[in-house]
């Protein structure tokens, strides 16, 4: 069993104490009812599982970085800052979200909420990628439903 540690959660100060330090993200956010991250794969392709980890870049300016919860160990998460899909949005939706759900870019859901997260790392900085650009970038994430295009014009 790993010592306490803490972390940050959609913005929330969470302990952690006496759990296995092969306990991953995936299986924490779970128990606590943080259920819209989803299990696909557990091997890091599909990207149903993508959260975000907060970090500075090197201006000092916060930035997104899309990762994998199912690969990620709890206890290395020890004094980062981690936001879920639950966490995107502060009440309402995010305009992320509101596009998803304008553009028709789910449909049976699975997938969104790793998208939404992938998608929050390339658009956080203003940024207005091209096509090509969003398909490269969420290359990572495996849609089976709603097909590419309309997530890409979301």
């Amino acid at each position: 069993m790993t010592s306490t540690f803490d972390f940050t959660l959609n913005g929330q100060r969470v302990q952690v104490e006496n759990i296995s330090p092969n306990t991953t993200l995936l299986e924490y956010l779970r128990a606590n009812k943080l259920t819209g991250t989803k299990e696909g794969c557990a091997e890091g392709d599909c990207g149903a599982c993508s959260v975000a980890m907060v970090e500075q870049n090197s201006n000092g300016k916060n930035c997104f970085r899309a990762i994998n919860s199912c690969l990620v160990p709890l206890p290395l998460l020890a004094g980062r800052n981690v936001v879920t899909v639950e966490g995107v949005a502060n009440g309402e939706l995010h305009a992320t979200q509101r596009a998803m759900v304008e553009n028709f870019g789910s449909q049976c859901g699975y997938c969104t909420p790793g998208m939404l997260l992938t998608a929050q790392e390339l658009l956080a900085d203003g940024n207005t990628p091209s096509r090509e650009e969003i398909r490269e970038h969420i290359s990572g994430n495996y849609c089976r439903c709603t097909g590419y295009h309309a997530i890409v014009d979301a």
